[in-house]
């Protein structure tokens, strides 16, 4: 069984303090590769979320958490494409913008 990560808690986080992810990287010195990283859902180094979680006043379990491949549905974003809605489908969208058409 594979796990991504969700950083939900991290983007909360974020919107509650009206901090942006480029703003936060920028302060702490993160690199955007490993906002990337955050982004895809994939593993960044305990450091950086340790950095992360003492700027946001916060324990980092707070910020993100594993996911497991049974509980993808909470980790993926489901946008609609108005065009195939239209002609009867719709698109799952993963972070990682790979996308699979769903039949009507």
């Amino acid at each position: 069984m594979n796990a991504v990560i969700s950083y939900s808690g991290l983007s909360q986080k974020l919107d509650e303090r009206d901090i942006t992810k480029t703003a936060l990287a920028k302060e702490l010195g993160i690199s955007s590769r490993t906002m990337a990283k955050i982004g895809r859902g994939e593993k960044v180094a305990k450091r950086v979320l340790e950095r992360m979680a003492a700027y946001l006043c916060c324990p980092v379990d707070e910020l993100c958490r594993a996911v497991s491949d049974n509980n993808i549905s909470e980790y993926v974003d489901v946008e609609e494409d108005p065009y195939k809605k239209a002609h009867g489908a719709s698109y799952i969208w993963h972070r990682t913008l790979q996308c699979q058409e769903i039949p009507a």
